[in-house]
């Protein structure tokens, strides 16, 4: 998506809530970095989870999830999307990354 929209601005950050100190998944991070081009195209950060539920400060079952941000910071889409007994009501399939990309597609043309 970054090759897509990048030239538009399209900025992408990839959050991991792995250990950092764990070599071996770090590595392993860092090939599918790698092999997506996130490790190029994107800003990879590892976030802190130690004391905190992330899941439920985020609203999601899991990784992977995704949010995509308006250019003002406004949060606009996220996925998996989940009822109100947090049970997933949108999945990350196929479809949903097909929404995500239309999602970031109708925002880049908004100037």
């Amino acid at each position: 998506m970054h090759r897509k929209f990048g030239k538009d601005g399209l900025e992408l950050f990839t959050v991991t809530v792995d250990d950092p100190g764990d070599a071996k998944v770090r590595e392993s991070n860092v090939a599918t970095l790698t092999k997506t081009g996130a490790a190029t195209d994107a800003r990879n950060v590892y976030l802190d989870t130690k004391g905190f539920d992330w899941t439920k400060r985020l609203r999601t079952p899991g990784v992977p999830c995704i949010y995509v941000f308006n250019r003002e910071g406004h949060y606009v889409k996220k996925l998996p999307i989940l009822d109100e007994k947090d049970d997933e009501k949108e999945s990350l399939d196929e479809a949903g990354y097909t929404a995500v990309e239309k999602t970031v597609e109708d925002l880049m043309k908004r100037k």
